[in-house]
């Protein structure tokens, strides 16, 4: 896992089924790695979250106004 973290030889750090990264920090390193699935589901979890948020938001916004419309 460190020599996957460590080369340079990808930019994206994401190859075949597993995603590596590294975080160095004043007590030391921290070697992840991560199914690929994982944080395909994951990312696209938050995403939905988000975008029901923002339809929410907006139909909020909206409604009002339609009442004073009428």
């Amino acid at each position: 896992m460190r020599s996957a973290a460590e080369s340079i030889d990808t930019d994206t750090k994401a190859n075949g089924l597993l995603v590596v990264g590294a975080f160095t920090g004043p007590a030391g390193t921290v070697y992840i790695s991560e199914k690929r699935s994982a944080v395909v589901g994951a990312t696209r979890r938050s995403l939905l979250i988000q975008m029901f948020a923002v339809l929410l938001l907006a139909a909020i916004g909206i409604r009002p106004t339609l009442r004073g419309c009428k």
